[in-house]
């Protein structure tokens, strides 16, 4: 500090001794001769752990006892500070000097924005509003800006200096085409909002940037003239009904227990065709599709079996179900469609008018010819037409008795019994 003040004394000015000077100020924080041999991580690790009450900006330089000598002085903290100060940033561990404070948040991305606290950050004289980054940062910003490989700092940093309006060098714009980086004019490079868009624009050799989001596109559009994405690109489904469309309610009445309401209005399509058709500047390309989704209708390509539908569907409409939840949906509706089949063969028997019918289909014909006695069994053989059916139910009704008939028969259409039962009298024999 000594040195400091003897330098901007004018040359023909006697130089004071060092005994004869007289430093006041505030208790700052320390020991500050650590700095000089800490390593950079150190540095950075004792800014962050300096308390803010202990940041003092300046002390006071007194010569002898002449109260005209008076001036103020660096703290020898913010002199220590100046020279071997390090701050853990956004962008890395740098110098006190090269970063910025934590009130540029917003900017991190492309700032070193000091990992300490505001009020620190305002003692120690950091740019704590855009207004105050020195010209130097912006010039370091625009160095990085031309050799960096990062598509997302590169975007956002031309998004942030159109937005600050600061001055650009007279030079083509950097923007990647394909998997190299180059310049163009900007009315040859399209901005893309979405990364989506990015990887299409990439895919198909355009100019393009990465912007951050649809406002920040549409600034470097307006202000610079760069081609909107869908200047350059357009997608379309094209799709061959294989028959009309159908309420995703109907097709899978299940899908009301697990979404309720939301299906009602969704239907499905199923197509003989369907394909994405990408017009590009290069031309035209068609993309075979399993499915797609216009509005609340999900096209779906015919061949797919009622699972894949269903997780197409899901897919498509972002119900969240995945394929174990397709799953159960299935199982629940086979459980369903199964009770209503029983359910009406039940009501088929109750409605039919004769024994011997509801012994045809409670059990079946082959099953009832399979449970009569050998002699019965040949006597219908010759005939096994639709119109035989009645005589077999007949037969066995009347010639063999009912209960002998049920064990007989039942065998045939659900599980053995546990207990063997006695075989039918032959016709005409009394019964035991």
């Amino acid at each position: 500090m000594y040195d400091s003040y003897c330098k901007t004394l004018s040359a023909g000015a006697s130089r004071p001794s060092l005994a004869r000077i007289k430093f006041e100020g505030s208790p700052v924080g320390g020991p500050l001769h650590l700095l000089e041999v800490l390593s950079t991580e150190g540095r950075a690790a004792f800014v962050r752990a300096l308390p803010d009450d202990s940041v003092v900006d300046t002390w006071t330089l007194q010569v002898g006892v002449q109260a005209s000598t008076r001036k103020v002085i660096y703290s020898p903290l913010r002199w220590m500070l100046r020279r071997y100060g390090r701050v853990s940033t956004s962008q890395g561990i740098v110098p006190l000097s090269d970063a910025v404070g934590p009130q540029l948040r917003a900017y991190a991305d492309v700032l070193p924005v000091a990992d300490i606290s505001a009020e620190k950050a305002r003692k120690l004289h950091l740019p704590v509003v855009i207004d105050e980054v020195p010209t130097k940062q912006w010039n370091r910003l625009l160095e990085q800006l031309l050799a960096s490989d990062d598509d997302v700092f590169v975007g956002r940093t031309y998004v942030m200096l159109t937005r600050l309006q600061v001055d650009f060098p007279d030079q083509l714009t950097r923007c990647r085409v394909g998997a190299e980086w180059g310049t163009r004019e900007d009315n040859e490079i399209a901005v893309a909002a979405t990364e989506g868009e990015y990887r299409a624009l990439r895919a198909e050799q355009i100019p393009a940037l990465l912007a951050g989001g649809p406002e920040d596109a549409d600034l470097l559009v307006d202000t610079w003239g760069m081609l909107r994405y869908t200047d350059v690109i357009s997608k379309e489904i094209r799709h061959v009904p294989a028959g009309e469309p159908v309420l995703l309610k109907e097709e899978f009445p299940t899908l009301r227990q697990r979404l309720g309401s939301a299906v009602n209005d969704q239907q499905v399509l199923r197509c003989s065709e369907l394909e994405e058709v990408l017009r590009t500047p290069q031309g035209s390309t068609t993309t075979p599709l399993d499915s797609a989704v216009q509005g609340t209708t999900v096209m779906v390509a015919a061949s797919l079996d009622r699972l894949a539908t269903l997780v197409a569907a899901d897919r498509e409409l972002r119900w969240g179900l995945k394929e174990p939840g397709c799953r159960a949906v299935l199982a629940a509706q086979e459980r369903q469609e199964a009770d209503q089949e029983l359910q009406a063969a039940l009501r088929r028997v109750r409605e039919a008018e004769s024994v011997e019918e509801k012994l045809e289909l409670l059990i079946g014909a082959t099953a009832l010819r399979a449970g009569l006695p050998r002699a019965c069994w040949r006597a219908s053989r010759p005939s096994r037409t639709a119109a035989n059916r009645p005589r077999v139910a007949s037969r066995a009704w009347r010639t063999t008795p009912m209960a002998t008939v049920c064990c007989r028969c039942m065998p045939a259409i659900c599980k053995p019994p546990t207990r063997a039962m006695p075989p039918p009298a032959s016709p005409g024999r009394p019964r035991p």
